[in-house]
């Protein structure tokens, strides 16, 4: 929660530890960032959602069928890589105005070890893989 709160969230919600049912229409924005959360609590958790990225498909497009048929404000986000942008982002790193926490940083010649680790959905940041120059 301290990580989160760190990155400029007024107020985080540890999913896992908390009973979701309490909370009603309650924030103006939730951010689901590893999209585990059911449409059904997104929509009664407040009054606008993001899903950024997602645990399994079939869930992300049970949530996103789900939100067609419903007047809840719930967009998708994913990332597409384009040369510009991650031009502009490594400008924007560099002059500390973007600051990532990488949590764990695995060899190239462990990558199911740290796909293991993602899929455990408790990672606070980045997980790297590297590569050998």
């Amino acid at each position: 929660l301290n990580f989160v709160k760190g990155l400029g969230a007024d107020k985080a919600i540890a999913y896992d530890q908390t009973d979701l049912t309490q909370y009603h229409d309650c924030h103006d924005l939730v951010i689901d960032c590893h999209g585990n959360l059911e449409h059904a609590d997104l929509k009664r958790l407040g009054k606008r959602a993001v899903l950024i990225g997602f645990t399994r498909m079939g869930h992300m497009i049970k949530v996103l069928l789900n939100n067609a048929f419903s007047r809840h404000s719930l967009k998708q986000f994913t990332a597409e890589v384009r040369k510009d942008d991650l031009e502009m982002l490594a400008q924007l790193v560099q002059e500390g105005q973007i600051k990532s926490h990488i949590e764990r940083n695995y060899p190239h010649t462990e990558i199911p070890a740290a796909i293991a680790y993602i899929e455990q959905m408790h990672t606070a940041g980045k997980v790297v893989m590297s590569w050998p120059h």
